[in-house]
């Protein structure tokens, strides 16, 4: 790179956003307040909302299906709101678990769970951008932040 080749000017993309907050502070709402929003939930939290949703993913496949009907039929969503990437892991956890044949990721040998779930993490993540790059949709990710409490030894 050169700076002679450095550029100036804004880009129209769609945006990314990531609104990651603790539990109850409006981060749904939030997502709700968009441009012509379509919520994948994958918690169940959204019951005093007024939006429109696809019904609650219950496995990773339904939010994988929720995302190629989005990009493959005609719609006038602008905003894709995915509620939330927490409950997203946990769903892409048990497909892992479902697929090896075990209870729990700590029954795969040391560290090879997560290295399994980066294959439905990638589909995911492919789907989303997907949704932005060629259908020109924002995409929102909720996720939660959980407060613990650390005592200084």
């Amino acid at each position: 790179m050169r700076l002679s080749e450095v550029q100036r000017g804004r880009v129209d993309a769609p945006r990314r956003t990531l609104v990651y907050g603790t539990h109850g502070i409006g981060k749904s709402t939030f997502g709700a307040m968009a441009d012509a929003p379509i919520f994948i939930q994958t918690e169940d939290g959204l019951a005093a909302i007024e939006c429109e949703r696809f019904p609650l993913a219950r496995r990773h496949g339904d939010v994988i299906a929720a995302l190629g009907e989005l990009y493959s039929q005609p719609h006038e969503y602008r905003t894709l709101v995915l509620d939330s990437l927490d409950w997203l892991e946990r769903l892409i956890w048990a497909d892992v678990c479902e697929k090896r044949g075990v209870e729990s990721m700590e029954d795969i040998p040391y560290g090879k769970s997560y290295v399994f779930a980066l294959t439905q993490w990638r589909e995911a993540l492919a789907g989303l951008d997907a949704l932005r790059n060629e259908r020109g949709m924002h995409v929102m990710l909720i996720a939660h932040a959980q407060i613990e409490r650390f005592a200084n030894p």
